[in-house]
């Protein structure tokens, strides 16, 4: 009887390690997807915002600046960060720390336009329509 019992024994250790085979490669393969799905993320893109091509309009941020961007539509949701370098000069135009997305283009907006050029990086989480 002790021996049956420990083929039984034997039995069930070679299936479960079986089952615990199944699941290492599924799990491996859903990590692999994650992974995969963490690479579709949009990389940083650099731009400038000019001295120039501003336009005046009414409100608290009464000016602002439009990056073009194709790819942007309204719905997309868009951060913006600033260069070290041109901290001061986003400061000092009173550079508002929110944006807007419109077809085609980042609206940012500012009390003035900056006396000196301001070096961005946006990233796109586009949205649903």
């Amino acid at each position: 009887m002790s021996i049956t019992t420990l083929a039984h024994m034997k039995s069930l250790a070679l299936r479960a390690k079986s089952e615990i085979a199944q699941l290492a490669q599924v799990t491996a393969e859903a990590v692999d997807e994650v992974e995969s799905l963490k690479q579709d993320k949009t990389q940083g893109v650099s731009a400038t915002i000019a001295t120039s091509g501003w336009t005046t309009g009414t409100g608290s941020y009464p000016c602002y600046y439009d990056i073009a961007a194709a790819e942007i539509t309204a719905a997309d949701e868009v951060r913006v960060f600033l260069a070290p370098d041109s901290m001061k000069a986003a400061v000092d135009c009173g550079m508002s720390s929110t944006c807007e997305t419109l077809a085609g283009k980042i609206r940012i907006r500012a009390k003035q336009a900056p006396t000196s050029a301001i070096s961005v990086e946006y990233r796109i989480e586009k949205g649903k329509e």
